[in-house]
């Protein structure tokens, strides 16, 4: 089952030497488990369980983008060139936060979401004295502090913006009997080359489509003897925290493409 809303607008406007488009697009999607694979297993490793599995909750799409806008423009200068400029910017893909190993016991190891605790006394860690970095990183992630104490939803975080701008130059020259030669000049992620700061995309590393991995649960508690169990998981902290928001180098930098065209 699945559930989805979309608006989309555009504006378009044309002069004598320049023209003008704006888009936007709002959509929204959820569903009970977002299919990546055509292979049943392969869904059920990439869809964080929300719910259980005969009765799943309706939580945002894996394939939600909620925003996107449009921009583009074409304007003709001097010396017969045609320049072109489209600048993107859309809104991030979801993902969540999992527990590695089968901490629900389903027989799928890397697909449970994460139980955000309140304080130290309300998760049982190996070493204990990894509360602190632990604490810390989750304060630092709005959707994780937003949950304490429960499980966070599936999909209930978002990856950065993504923006683009690109710019096309053309040339087009007329040779003989009608024919004619276009050379073209792309930049991509134009803003980049304009200032290194600038046009810089991130993301958080997932090591599945739908979520990125906090802590592995190592054993469960006991109390008593040895064949009492708890039923409470005990948990190990990297001793390096996942990486956030970290710079995509493919899309981040700025890139020159030529190009030439003869037309008879």
């Amino acid at each position: 089952a699945d559930r989805s809303t979309l608006i989309t607008g555009q504006l378009q406007k044309s002069f004598d030497r320049f023209s003008f488009s704006a888009g936007y697009t709002y959509s929204k999607t959820k569903d009970l488990q977002t299919l990546y694979s055509s292979i049943a297993t392969s869904n059920l490793r990439n869809s964080g369980l929300d719910g259980t599995l005969e009765n799943r909750n309706l939580r945002t799409s894996g394939f939600d983008v909620p925003h996107k806008i449009s921009l583009s423009g074409t304007a003709n200068i001097p010396f017969g060139i045609q320049v072109s400029m489209v600048y993107t910017a859309r809104a991030g893909l979801p993902y969540g936060w999992t527990v590695a190993n089968d901490a629900n016991g389903d027989g799928i190891a890397q697909n449970d979401l994460m139980y955000v605790p309140t304080s130290s006394d309300d998760i049982s860690l190996v070493n204990p004295a990894d509360w602190d970095r632990l604490n810390q990183f989750i304060s630092s992630q709005k959707c994780l502090d937003e949950q304490r104490g429960r499980v966070i939803e599936r999909n209930s975080c978002r990856q950065p913006w993504q923006k683009f701008l690109d710019l096309r130059l053309a040339r087009a020259m007329t040779t003989v009997r009608g024919q004619s030669l276009l050379i073209t000049a792309d930049v991509f992620n134009f803003l980049n080359l304009l200032n290194r700061e600038w046009g810089v995309n991130r993301e958080t590393p997932l090591v599945q489509p739908e979520f990125a991995t906090l802590l592995t649960m190592a054993s469960y508690d006991t109390r008593g003897t040895a064949s009492q169990a708890d039923d409470r998981g005990r948990y190990t902290v990297p001793s390096v925290l996942p990486a956030v928001d970290r710079v995509i180098v493919g899309s981040s930098r700025w890139r020159i493409q030529l190009g030439a065209k003869y037309i008879f």
